[in-house]
C-alpha cells in the first residue's frame, strides 16, 4: 500500500506543498487555508475515499473541535484520537487511507481497549467520518454500519470502610476533594473546575453558570453539608481553583486516575473517582429522598438515575427489608 498523501512545509519557499502523481503543487503559506485547498483537490481526485490519510482528517476534526466547541468535548475527542493513532502506529497502519478503516478492523481496535473507552472510541470514529462527509473530504461512510456499544452501568459501590481507608491512605489534597464530592454528590469535573467566584455563601452553594455546565440548559447549583462546607471555607482564599494536587495545578482525568491507580493496593480494588457519585446517589435512595430532589441535587434526570446511578437494587439486604417494610 502506498503512503497516502499529505500536505507538507517546504521551508525555503515558506509554504505548504502536496505532491500528487510525482508532481509538486503549492498550496499556501498559511497551515489552515493549505489544508482546505488540499482537502478540495483530494476530492476532486478519483477514489478519494481511498487515498485521504485517515491521520490526517483525524487531526483536521480534533483542530475544528479545539476552536469551535468547549475545552471539555476538544479533550474528550482528542484522548480518544490520540489513542487510536497510537494504535494504529502499533498496527504499522498509520498510513491507512479513510476508505480502507471497516467496522472489523475498528473493533479489532475495541478488543484491545477497556470497556469503558469502547463506548466513547466509536463516538469519536463516528464523528470523524460525520464531520469529513459534511466538509466534503469524503462522499461514502465505510464505517456506517459500526455500533456503538452499550456504555455500561457502574457497580463500584463504596462502602463507609472502604472510603474511610481512602482517606487514611491519601494526601489533604485528594482528600479534600473526594470528601466534598462524598457529601455533595457532584461530578468530579464540576468539582475540580470550582474557583472562590461560584461561592454563593448565603445559601452555602456553589454555583457555576449555564456556559460552563455539562448540560448547557441551566446554572450547576452544588449545595454543601456542613463539613463540605468547611472545605470550602479553607479552601477559597486559594488564587485560581479550589481544588488543587499537591504542586498546586488543576485535577485532571488523567493525574486523578494515577492516584486512584495508587489507592488500589491499600482497598484491595481499583475505583473511579465517579463512583462517589453514584454512591452518594444511590445512599440517597436508599435513605428514602424524593428521586426528583435526588436528581435536582445532583444535577441530572431521574431517568438518568434509574438507569445508570441507582445501584440499591444490587443490595440484596436492603430490597428485602424494604419489600417486608411495605407488606406491613
Amino acid at each position: 500500500m502506498g503512503r497516502p498523501p499529505k500536505p507538507w512545509f517546504w521551508s525555503q519557499k515558506n509554504i505548504w506543498c502536496v505532491t500528487l502523481d510525482g508532481k509538486r503543487i503549492r498550496l499556501d503559506a498559511e497551515r489552515d487555508l493549505a489544508f482546505e485547498k488540499f482537502f478540495k483537490l483530494m476530492a476532486d481526485r478519483p477514489s478519494p475515499l481511498s487515498s485521504l490519510s485517515l491521520v490526517i482528517v483525524i487531526d483536521e476534526m480534533v483542530e475544528w473541535t479545539r476552536k469551535n466547541r468547549s475545552e471539555g468535548t476538544f479533550r474528550f475527542y482528542r484522548e480518544h484520537a490520540q489513542q487510536f493513532t497510537n494504535w494504529l502506529k502499533g498496527e504499522k497502519r498509520v498510513d491507512i487511507g479513510c476508505g480502507e478503516l471497516t467496522p472489523d478492523i475498528f473493533e479489532s481496535y475495541l478488543d484491545e481497549s477497556s470497556p469503558g473507552r469502547r463506548s466513547g472510541a466509536v463516538q469519536m470514529i463516528k464523528r470523524v467520518y460525520n464531520w469529513a462527509n459534511k466538509r466534503g473530504r469524503i462522499k461514502v461512510n465505510p464505517i456506517l454500519a459500526l455500533e456503538k456499544p452499550p456504555s455500561g452501568r457502574r457497580k463500584n459501590f463504596i462502602t463507609n470502610g472502604v472510603f474511610n481507608k481512602m482517606m487514611k491512605h491519601t494526601d489533604q489534597h485528594l482528600s479534600d476533594l473526594m470528601v466534598f464530592m462524598w457529601h455533595t454528590g457532584c461530578r468530579p469535573q464540576e468539582a475540580w473546575k470550582l474557583t472562590s467566584e461560584h461561592i454563593q455563601k448565603k445559601y452555602k452553594r456553589l454555583c457555576i453558570p449555564i456556559e460552563d455546565t455539562k448540560r448547557k440548559k441551566s446554572d450547576r447549583h452544588i449545595y454543601c453539608t456542613n463539613k463540605a462546607w468547611e472545605i470550602i471555607e479553607r479552601l477559597q482564599k486559594n488564587d485560581e481553583f479550589l481544588f488543587t494536587t499537591t504542586t498546586g495545578t488543576r485535577w485532571t482525568k488523567d493525574n486523578v486516575s494515577k492516584r486512584m491507580e495508587t489507592l488500589k493496593s491499600h482497598v484491595g480494588k481499583r475505583y473511579a473517582l465517579y463512583d462517589i457519585r453514584h454512591t452518594w446517589i444511590t445512599n440517597k435512595v436508599k435513605a428514602g429522598m424524593d428521586i426528583h430532589m435526588i436528581a435536582k441535587l445532583a444535577g441530572t434526570s431521574v431517568a438518568m438515575i434509574e438507569r445508570f446511578y441507582d445501584q440499591s437494587d444490587q443490595d440484596a439486604k436492603f430490597m428485602l427489608e424494604a419489600l417486608l417494610a411495605s407488606s406491613k
